[in-house]
């Protein structure tokens, strides 16, 4: 809202104290000084008349809205002007002052009607982006402390360094990132006990729609995707994920941090169900087929096996990496849990779990042990054909 005020104010501080200006005698600077009081009076209750008066709320937005941006415009031009002002020093730390009660004003009275989006200015941008990243090195040593996840620190702190550098952000930024940084030390008391998943929590709950934490929660989901063999397993671990991403947040309320992006569990529950119909596309032909065969249920036979699960597990596994089967990995896997019988496992199926880690993780006995079968079968190959 234009108005004489801060005309006034916009001549002083973009004409008269500009380095590039005329400047002013010491007379000049007295009568400006004086006059300071009076102009920041006048501001105030132009606020006032905007909120108070018969104008819509639509109106008086945009009113109040103008006059935070020219203030913050005022100010970053003062604060471009070096902190050496010579014989206008005093005056310009009184403009600065008046500048500075405004806006503080303005967020203390009249908040819900201000845009929160836009730029703050550079001078209290700067104050608050120095203390906000002295706690994030604070932070860092909480959760490091509690055991938080190494990549999900990364992702947070990734917003919370770096903000001098950019020079400039908005009051919603500054905002979001003081009140995630008091909610993440909520969690680091107590007990001392691994915070990631509610850190994570956290992040879902505060909207933290950072391309980081979305990249970091789709990971998670296939990473779990991936550790269930079975159909109807990995359909209950999607549904699971369907479920926490439908569900509203009641606790510690906050506005998306990237306000134009979409929300983070909007996000997230369009992946999930873009995998689900996959899956049910995947394995709806199947189902179909049982439906229609109705086949007479059988009991599995297993093969017995006269080698360890260990060996069995690597020798397969030879068999996949070398392309005799075409299976994948968990296929694999779970086939040989059902499909054989060792001495460790007697008739029961064999653990998933434990058929992933000793087919990750091969100790040189086993390899010798394969080998040696290896070696067996070349020789009556040889035997036979040679």
């Amino acid at each position: 809202m234009k108005t004489h005020t801060t005309t006034t104010l916009q001549k002083l501080v973009l004409e008269h104290m500009s380095p590039g200006g005329p400047g002013m005698n010491n007379a000049e600077i007295a009568d400006w000084m004086e006059r300071i009081p009076k102009i920041t009076d006048d501001m105030l209750k132009i606020m006032s008349s905007a909120v108070f008066s018969l104008f819509p709320n639509k109106l008086t937005h945009r009113h109040l809205n103008q006059i935070l941006k020219e203030c913050t415009l005022l100010l970053d031009a003062l604060h471009g002007y070096g902190e050496d002002m010579g014989n206008m020093q005093k005056l310009a730390l009184m403009v600065r002052d008046c500048l500075l009660e405004i806006i503080e004003l303005l967020w203390l009275r009249y908040s819900k009607y201000l845009d929160a989006d836009v730029k703050m200015p550079k001078l209290l941008f700067c104050d608050a982006a120095r203390q906000i990243e002295r706690n994030a090195a604070l932070m860092v040593t909480a959760m490091t402390r509690y055991h938080a996840d190494k990549r999900l620190q990364a992702v947070v702190l990734c917003k919370m360094t770096g903000l001098l550098k950019d020079g400039s952000g908005s009051w919603h930024k500054i905002e979001y990132l003081e009140k995630l940084h008091r909610c993440i030390m909520e969690l680091c008391t107590g007990s001392n006990c691994n915070i990631t998943s509610k850190l994570r929590q956290l992040l879902l709950r505060a909207n933290f729609n950072t391309s980081g934490f979305i990249a970091y929660c789709k990971a998670g989901i296939d990473t779990e995707l991936a550790e269930n063999y079975e159909v109807k397993d990995q359909f209950h671990c999607m549904y699971v994920y369907q479920r926490e991403f439908s569900c509203p947040s009641y606790m510690h309320k906050f506005t998306r941090f990237a306000p134009r992006e979409p929300k983070v569990k909007e996000v997230l529950l369009a992946y999930v169900n873009s995998e689900l119909t996959m899956m049910e596309k995947k394995n709806r032909p199947a189902a179909v087929k049982k439906v229609i065969e109705q086949p007479v249920a059988v009991e599995r036979y297993k093969l017995p096996m006269s080698i360890s699960v260990d060996a069995m597990v690597y020798f397969f596994r030879l068999l996949l990496t070398a392309g005799v089967t075409t299976a994948t990995k968990n296929e694999l896997l779970l086939f040989l849990s059902k499909s054989f019988r060792t001495v460790e496992a007697g008739d029961q199926d064999i653990s998933l779990k434990s058929l992933n880690n000793k087919c990750r993780q091969v100790v040189k006995n086993t390899a010798i042990t394969v080998k040696s079968i290896l070696l067996n079968m070349l020789k009556q190959v040889d035997g036979e054909f040679g």
